[in-house]
């Protein structure tokens, strides 16, 4: 019997980013889904059965979304932490790790709330 594909979500925004993490995942053997606009992963997150990791930037543009606020998402500083509520809705027992250079010390705070989630 086949062991299945690992699923994980790649959400980043800086194409150098992509380029450097992206082919390691895939070596690895992972189904990567990656995205650089948060419409579309968090598109992602609410149709797909299964995800068994994300990997999200806590900075993302949401200039043009129709889905993430200004307001909710502090201009867009905090729109990792909206894709990972979700996705934690969704996938309550898969890993969640977010990533930024943000000096904001109420974060780790923010990202133990939602379980199972790194900064």
């Amino acid at each position: 019997m086949a062991s299945r594909q690992p699923i994980v979500l790649f959400v980043e925004d800086e194409m150098s980013v992509h380029e450097s993490l992206l082919p390691g995942l895939e070596r690895k053997g992972y189904k990567v889904l990656h995205f650089n606009r948060p419409d579309d992963a968090m598109g992602v997150i609410r149709r797909e059965p299964r995800i068994d990791l994300a990997l999200l930037d806590l900075h993302l543009p949401i200039m043009g979304s129709k889905i993430i606020g200004v307001v909710e998402s502090d201009g867009g500083r905090r729109t990792g932490l909206i894709l990972a509520r979700e996705f934690r809705r969704r996938f309550r027992r898969a890993p969640v790790v977010i990533w930024t250079g943000s000096p904001d010390h109420d974060l780790p705070r923010l990202v133990h709330t939602l379980g199972n989630a790194r900064l």
